[in-house]
């Protein structure tokens, strides 16, 4: 699923996106077609769990409900980079309410921050 506004796209990761996320080698970037930036996209070990012990397992055992379980990864349209990634912590509660998780991230070079 992708959503648009004028500036950015958030596109909800497929399960194979989000395994692909987890290499941080540029592979989910290539995949999409991004920009590849100078600062490379890391991962630490907080994220890296929940994605395997959490995400991934809820995708499996619901895919109907894999958007509540999943990256949506926010891109920049005007720079063709991913700068960040928001995630639902699960579906709605009785209330209809949702935590959301969010990180952003830099994709500007230095020279183009300085410019």
């Amino acid at each position: 699923m992708k959503l648009e506004t004028k500036r950015i796209s958030l596109i909800a990761l497929t399960k194979i996106q989000l395994e692909n996320y987890l290499i941080a080698e540029n592979v989910l970037e290539k995949e999409l077609g991004l920009t590849i930036i100078p600062i490379p996209r890391t991962i630490n070990e907080r994220v890296k769990n929940a994605i395997t012990t959490k995400l991934l397992p809820a995708i499996e055992e619901t895919p109907k409900d894999y958007l509540f379980y999943t990256f949506w990864t926010i891109i920049d349209k005007e720079q063709n980079c991913m700068v960040g990634d928001l995630c639902f912590k699960g579906p709605p509660n009785e209330e209809g309410e949702i935590e959301i998780g969010y990180g952003t991230y830099n994709c500007f070079s230095k020279q183009r921050l300085y410019d």
